[in-house]
């Protein structure tokens, strides 16, 4: 079964020129924008203090484990080991 399509009509045509032209222009000023403020500065910040906090990190929510659910939790040992025969 086929679809039928309608030809766009000038209108259409200008609606769809004003919506790509409105997202070029939103692409243009966050470029511009994430260049004048220096933003890979920041993202390089973010990522220095993300990987230095990722161990504490874990090292709390392994404790947390280990109180809430046992220490054989969060050793990750467990009574269900499923090993393949």
């Amino acid at each position: 079964m086929f679809i039928k399509a309608s030809i766009p009509t000038a209108q259409d045509v200008n609606m769809i020129k004003r919506t790509a032209i409105f997202w070029w222009n939103v692409v243009q000023d966050a470029t511009s924008l994430w260049l004048e403020r220096n933003a890979f500065s920041y993202a390089g910040s973010l990522a220095f203090y993300t990987l230095f906090s990722l161990a504490p990190t874990i090292i709390i929510a392994v404790t947390v484990i280990g109180v809430v659910m046992g220490e054989e939790a969060a050793q990750g040992k467990s009574s269900l080991n499923c090993r393949a025969p």
